[in-house]
């Protein structure tokens, strides 16, 4: 899964990291802030959910490379459930966070 939204995510031509704060602006990172069960049948999970945190960091305007990170995502059928505009005033950074649902099949057996 870190290979599939990392890949994607590369294809925008900006520097990608997982788990990490960038150095270099524009830039992106993402993380995998939950994963849960979501249906179940005959006491075993059947379906997987998991959301997916993209954070674009920035020193000027956001707005285009939020679309595309979107479109990128739909792609790979990650759907955006939220998403918010920060601004860190001690590093002069614009910060947007993005929030997608994906579901899977489980793998429990």
């Amino acid at each position: 899964m870190i290979d599939l939204v990392y890949n994607k995510l590369k294809e925008l031509g900006y520097e990608v990291y997982w788990q990490l704060r960038p150095k270099n602006f524009p830039s992106l990172t993402f993380s995998f802030i939950s994963e849960s069960g979501k249906d179940f049948a005959d006491d075993k999970e059947i379906t997987t959910a998991i959301v997916c945190q993209v954070d674009i960091w920035s020193k000027e305007d956001y707005t285009e490379l939020a679309k595309q990170v979107k479109s990128k995502m739909r792609e790979i059928e990650f759907y955006r459930s939220g998403e918010y505009d920060d601004f860190e005033e001690d590093t002069k950074i614009f910060h947007k966070v993005l929030r997608f649902n994906y579901l899977k099949e489980s793998e429990e057996e």
